[in-house]
């Protein structure tokens, strides 16, 4: 495993690709710190083995890939894995706000994921995104990442070629999008939506989606980590 100060050195060379291989963000990064030991290990719903090998694809000029967060099964195998990958375990909330900033890209490459919140992360700093559209993410992210097809390895790998290639220009277009749709996620945003919520409940009034108290709940999640920055 790279030592942390090392990934970074490499970062503000090339510009990594990062992508983070468990929960590592959110309430159980700000519960557990950075030196918790998981006894359990991240489902391959995280798909880092594809991604792995789709970022070998790319070849010898491709960005280094760094992985944030616990073991995934199965990619400590994977064949693929050099010195373009570095696994980092986990991190604290510092380091991984300094991940997202000197990454030239965050991949976000799962099967499934019941809202999103490391890709808004990302993006809220600044940081261009890929993601699969899966389950929420289309929803949560709008049309603000590249997306690609998480059980494609050539298209996993083309998006990631068309991220390192972006000119300035589609490259702060794609910025701005990106903080453009994390700032739909807001404190007064997602305390105006609860409470025209609970007030149509209390009001008796029908119609009231179990879709939109998902998105209030997942708001507030979204919320309750960024502001530990």
């Amino acid at each position: 495993m790279a030592p942390l100060a090392n990934s970074r050195a490499a970062m503000r060379q090339t510009g990594a690709i990062t992508c983070l291989s468990s929960a590592q963000s959110g309430r159980e990064l700000g519960q557990t710190g950075a030196n918790h030991k998981a006894k359990a290990v991240p489902s391959p719903n995280k798909n880092l083995t594809r991604l792995v090998a789709a970022h070998a694809r790319v070849g010898a000029g491709a960005p280094i890939l760094v992985l944030a967060g616990r073991e995934a099964r199965g990619l400590g195998t994977a064949p693929s894995i050099g010195a373009q990958v570095k696994r980092l375990g986990r991190v604290s909330d510092g380091e991984l706000k300094a991940l997202y900033q000197g990454a030239r890209a965050y991949v976000f490459p799962s099967l499934h994921e019941g809202f999103g919140i490391p890709p808004l992360e990302a993006m809220s700093l600044g940081v261009p995104v890929l993601a699969a559209p899966r389950a929420a993410l289309p929803e949560i992210l709008g049309a603000a990442p590249i997306w690609f097809d998480p059980l494609n390895v050539d298209d996993i790998a083309a998006a990631l070629c068309r991220v390192v290639t972006l000119d300035p220009l589609a490259r702060a277009r794609m910025v701005h999008a990106g903080q453009a749709r994390a700032a739909l996620f807001s404190w007064d945003i997602a305390a105006a939506r609860l409470s025209r919520l609970l007030g149509r409940v209390v009001r008796g009034q029908s119609g009231v989606s179990p879709r939109l108290h998902g998105r209030n709940v997942g708001n507030m999640r979204f919320l309750d980590v960024a502001s530990r920055w």
